[in-house]
């Protein structure tokens, strides 16, 4: 997934293009992140901003041109099913689809069958820099995002901080390969991911806007801190 995203501090004090780190210095700050949806593929996005008002007709808007039959798929972990919405590009509209939530750190599928696009999510970074943004959820398979606006190594606790002790040793990661069409498994081992247990550490890179399933044994708190 190719991301780009540009953070504006909304009393004009600081901007900074970010990518692998942001360096970004204000208590209030605005921006926006492009994620690239090609033509026949499933792409696993997340939310990283808020737009105060956090529904699918909100994040995914007809500002970001997106092309009719468009389709977004929102993962239901009680159910444990994906509810399956569409795009209409002669209303502009998700229809009653419109109204489900997908807040900052929720991720879902786009794809469109025959069209590229770039989605644009715009909105406010959930947390001041030096603040903290928590994420609660429970057992099972969940589709999450990072809350924090940043491309990072899974695992680094200033950023990402998706590893040993906010999981529990076992605890599965699934990471969607859009070209593949398929997920990448991996098994958390002390601090760190590996493709099977006992196998050579492969902790992933996690993207701006990248969606990614987590499954865990007990009900988890994942704390993350805007530097």
């Amino acid at each position: 997934m190719r991301t780009k995203t540009l953070l504006i501090a909304a009393a004009a004090l600081v901007a900074a293009t970010v990518s692998s780190e942001a360096q970004v210095y204000s208590a209030n700050i605005v921006g926006y992140a492009n994620v690239v949806v090609p033509a026949g593929q499933f792409v696993l996005a997340a939310n990283p901003f808020t737009t105060g008002n956090d529904v699918v007709s909100n994040v995914l808007n007809s500002a970001s041109g997106i092309p009719g039959a468009t389709v977004c798929e929102i993962w239901n972990p009680v159910a444990g099913k994906f509810k399956l919405l569409t795009y209409n590009g002669n209303t502009g509209s998700w229809g009653a689809g419109g109204t489900n939530a997908i807040p900052p750190g929720t991720g879902f599928f786009l794809n469109n069958p025959s069209l590229a696009f770039t989605n644009t999510f715009v909105g406010s970074v959930v947390t001041p820099p030096g603040g903290t943004a928590t994420n609660n959820f429970g057992t099972g398979l969940q589709l999450l995002g990072s809350q924090t606006p940043y491309g990072d190594s899974i695992t680094n606790h200033s950023t990402i901080n998706l590893g040993s002790p906010t999981l529990a040793g076992g605890s599965t990661l699934e990471v969607w390969s859009s070209t593949a069409g398929k997920f990448v498994l991996y098994t958390l081992q002390g601090n760190n991911w590996t493709h099977n247990p006992g196998s050579v550490v492969t902790n992933p890179p996690v993207a701006v806007g990248q969606g990614f399933f987590v499954n865990s044994g007990t009900p988890v708190t994942w704390v993350q801190t805007l530097p």
